[in-house]
């Protein structure tokens, strides 16, 4: 078995720094308004809005967690990815084909976050590809392993340790191949 991590970029930890720091801010706010207006009113109102503003930086939080490590594990005979956004278990008779491509270069491209995150060259979550496709993604990088599952959904993937993945990759899971025209 072989882990491969992907780190969230820098730009996640301070994006959660500041959506936690304009919550705290907006829960002061609200709590110097409210003291000033009816004592019985505010404090209810108050109560609410503070219980509300607290269960949207716990979800914040934990959606944008710079904590959170990416990884691609292989197995024999199983690819799985962990990440916020993605958690998905792949076996052989489920791949279609994995070949490398360039994301730069290749026929398709990642035209519409469904849900994660896309932060300079960092994405993580699920994409529509620009043929419709559904697509798991965890890259940093340009230079991907693109696996298309049998149900036609696809995995770009780019953890750390490319080579290394890549090898694990074709001994245990499938074998890699050139890409062709219609991919």
């Amino acid at each position: 078995m072989a882990t491969y991590l992907l780190p969230t970029p820098e730009g996640a930890t301070v994006l959660s720094w500041i959506v936690i720091t304009a919550i705290a801010g907006a829960a002061i706010l609200v709590t110097a308004v409210s003291v000033r207006g009816h004592a019985k009113m505010s404090r209810n109102r108050l109560y609410a809005t503070l219980l509300i503003l607290l269960v949207v930086g716990a979800v914040s939080f934990v959606l944008l967690d710079p904590l959170a490590q990416s990884s691609v594990t292989v197995t024999s005979g199983q690819l799985s990815v962990n990440a916020p956004f993605v958690s998905v278990t792949i076996h052989p008779d489920q791949v279609a084909q994995a070949y490398v491509v360039n994301l730069n270069d290749w026929n398709l491209s990642l035209s519409n976050r469904v849900v994660g995150t896309a932060l300079g060259s960092y994405y993580e979550g699920q994409f529509t590809l620009s043929n419709g496709a559904a697509a798991d993604v965890l890259t940093d990088s340009a230079i991907n392993l693109v696996v298309k599952t049998t149900s036609g959904q696809y995995l770009v993937l780019a953890p750390d340790d490319f080579q290394a993945f890549l090898s694990d990759f074709s001994a245990n899971v499938t074998t890699v191949v050139q890409p062709s025209a219609t991919n």
